[in-house]
């Protein structure tokens, strides 16, 4: 019982303060990465900004839907088009993982 205890205090511990943490580094580097000039986007590039005021959200998407991208913040699936291209964007997050950028 004892383990099970010290196992879900870990847990809370990583999930809450260590993911959010990294979660905010992240995004850092992504800001800098946004304002880059480039031709292309490829995978673990910021792809776009994502602003919803209305939710709070405010975040850079990540291009690339990888485990570790995903990590970092919300990531663009990059068999669809860009928001703003013609066609369906599709934009995958965590609701409450790794920083919960989309909460």
């Amino acid at each position: 019982m004892a383990c099970l205890l010290a196992l879900v205090a870990f847990y809370s511990v990583f999930e809450y303060g260590v993911a959010k943490v990294m979660y905010n580094r992240r995004q850092v580097n992504l800001a800098a990465d946004f304002v880059k000039p480039r031709s292309t986007v490829t995978s673990g590039d910021a792809a776009v900004r994502l602003q919803v005021p209305s939710l709070g959200i405010d975040t850079f998407v990540v291009e690339n839907d990888s485990l570790a991208n995903l990590r970092g913040g919300p990531a663009h699936r990059s068999d669809t088009p860009l928001p703003g291209q013609p066609g369906n964007s599709i934009i995958v997050g965590h609701h409450t993982r790794y920083g919960a950028p989309l909460d």
